[in-house]
């Protein structure tokens, strides 16, 4: 695994389960996500996109959708937002420490993804909780507060 794909694997499972915090605690049944395969990263690839998150989500009850995984045209996706009223600039912010600095990755950093995954990533979620519904209760408690009591 090279530096770039463990920040982007850790990067990405980190909103995965803030996403899945928000989810349930406002009451919805799914979480998307906009990444796409032909994009090269490996959290992006069939084996994390379409299976280990999609397990992560399953696993704490909801269901995962991927709205634009297949799409590979930029033209065909900003022909497609513009024709339902949204402006094509992205404000979000591009992360530059995960870029693949030449060309696409092999089989040996999209395994060694996937292992770290399976063997550290995901047992320590389990470890932690951080799918149980104490933990859950209480990140709901910090969300609701507000930046003061937060601060508190």
């Amino acid at each position: 695994m090279t530096p770039s794909q463990f920040h982007c694997l850790i990067c990405r499972t980190s909103m995965y389960l803030f996403s899945i915090w928000l989810a349930i605690i406002n009451d919805a049944a799914y979480v998307a996500e906009g990444g796409r395969e032909d994009q090269g990263f490996v959290i992006e690839l069939p084996g994390m996109a379409q299976e280990r998150f999609t397990q992560l989500v399953n696993k704490a009850g909801l269901k995962q959708l991927l709205p634009v995984y297949d799409l590979n045209d930029n033209l065909i996706r900003d022909n497609a937002l513009i024709n339902r009223g949204f402006i094509c600039k992205s404000y979000e912010p591009k992360c530059l420490i995960g870029w693949p600095l030449e060309g696409s990755v092999d089989e040996t950093v999209i395994e060694g993804v996937h292992k770290y995954y399976d063997n550290v990533v995901m047992p320590t979620i389990e470890k932690l909780h951080f799918l149980d519904e104490e933990f859950i209760d209480r990140i709901k408690e910090i969300i609701s507060k507000n930046y003061d009591e937060r601060a508190e």
